[in-house]
């Protein structure tokens, strides 16, 4: 079964914006790089309300770790794995459904000897998940300049090597696009990867000459050089069971309305019911 989601992303998790996450329809919201406390406790009662279920991506809250459990980046690894206890607590707490967390992050796919370092990791967040009764994510990320990074490193890790670690995978479309050098080699690993992934982001990507941003998923721009093209992708997830969390920012997004446009542009790929979603 599929589910879909929607990312505090989309409103660059503001406090005063936290109410446009609930869309009428989706099944799940994802909240992280929030500001205070407060914000989470009103998300969630808003969620409990709604009967939607909650996912953190970590760091939960402004100023946390993002990529240090493996190497550090901002904050040694331990400052990091501490601040993963606290936020599976919380979870734990307030019957959210999962903690995201970019793991493996490495800064180049060049790393030397990562792998035991993958694995060390996988065997710390197999224990802490026990530990909480909480899910944890893994979501494989890009290095720095766009480097492959732990994304180019699992690419010949085992699937059934990873499998034993009873840890699944949150599978960001932008990461892997940006990844790969092809559509063909970026649909290779979405097969791949298919039976341990149980969420999956949602956007397209826009590069600019500095960076690149995440947008909406959207029908007009699978003809475009300036995207990339995704259905190949979406119908690879037809047959999955898993949950889609749309995971744009408002940069480049032209209103909600062509948000929901592309929204309803997958649903039809996938061949969920076309409801009134908005």
């Amino acid at each position: 079964m599929v589910r879909v989601g929607v990312s505090g992303s989309t409103v660059l998790s503001e406090s005063d914006r936290l109410d446009e996450l609930f869309w009428d329809g989706i099944d799940h919201v994802e909240v992280g790089d929030l500001s205070a406390s407060t914000d989470l406790d009103t998300l969630l009662t808003h969620a409990r309300q709604q009967s939607i279920s909650v996912g953190f991506h970590s760091p939960l809250f402004k100023g946390g770790s993002k990529y240090d459990l493996l190497t550090q980046v901002q904050q040694s690894p331990e400052q990091a794995w501490h601040q993963l206890e606290e936020e599976l607590g919380i979870a734990q707490d307030n019957q959210v459904e999962y903690v995201l967390v970019h793991f493996p992050y490495f800064p180049l796919a060049s790393e030397d000897y990562p792998i035991p370092q993958i694995e060390v990791g996988l065997n710390r967040l197999r224990s802490l998940q026990a530990s909480y009764g909480t899910k944890v994510l893994c979501e494989p990320k890009l290095g720095i300049r766009r480097d492959p990074g732990g994304i180019g490193i699992l690419k010949f890790y085992p699937v059934d090597q990873w499998r034993e670690f009873g840890v699944l995978m949150c599978w960001d479309m932008g990461d892997y696009l940006l990844a790969s050098e092809t559509l063909e080699e970026c649909l290779v690993e979405l097969r791949r990867w298919r039976d341990v992934i149980d969420a999956l982001h949602v956007h397209n990507v826009k590069v600019t000459s500095e960076k690149y941003y995440w947008v909406p998923v959207h029908p007009s721009y699978e003809d475009s050089e300036d995207f990339f093209t995704i259905k190949p992708l979406l119908s690879e997830i037809k047959e999955m069971n898993a949950l889609l969390v749309w995971e744009h920012t408002p940069h480049f997004t032209p209103d909600h309305g062509f948000v929901l446009e592309g929204l309803q542009w997958v649903k039809g790929i996938l061949g969920l019911a076309s409801d009134n979603v908005g």
